[in-house]
């Protein structure tokens, strides 16, 4: 590897350091949350890991049961919301599942993570206009 080569990599990582570091320090109150599906890199890394862990049951569109009876999730893009619709409620049941362990939602908390959740819900968010 050349010394450019060493220096273009010195310089990702260092962007992807503070890019780390600016989310740590990112408040995930409701505020946050809007803030951060106003987020484009937010919003693209929460579509990832959407399209990977919950489309299954949400669809692509988000739509669920909504635009398919076979889907089993809700729709994610109404003005419905089964546990509450502030951002802090949409995040609880991201990471702790459904209340209703019988036909709800599973946890995801230990695979996805508190950021890759807040990423989840910033891509939901990014679909509802601000209140």
């Amino acid at each position: 590897m050349g010394e450019f080569d060493k220096e273009i990599l010195a310089q990702k990582l260092a962007a992807i350091e503070a890019a780390k570091e600016a989310s740590q320090d990112m408040v995930l109150d409701d505020d946050g949350l809007w803030a951060m599906s106003r987020d484009p890199e937010a919003v693209e890394a929460g579509k990832a890991t959407f399209s990977v862990n919950c489309v299954a049951c949400h669809l692509a569109s988000l739509r669920g049961k909504e635009e398919s009876p076979a889907a089993i999730g809700p729709s994610l893009v109404d003005d419905e919301w089964l546990y509450g619709g502030n951002p802090t409620d949409i995040k609880k049941i991201v990471l702790e599942g459904s209340p209703d362990i019988t036909k709800g939602m599973v946890a995801w908390e230990s695979i996805l993570g508190d950021r890759r959740s807040s990423e989840v819900v910033a891509y939901i968010l990014s679909h509802h206009d601000m209140p």
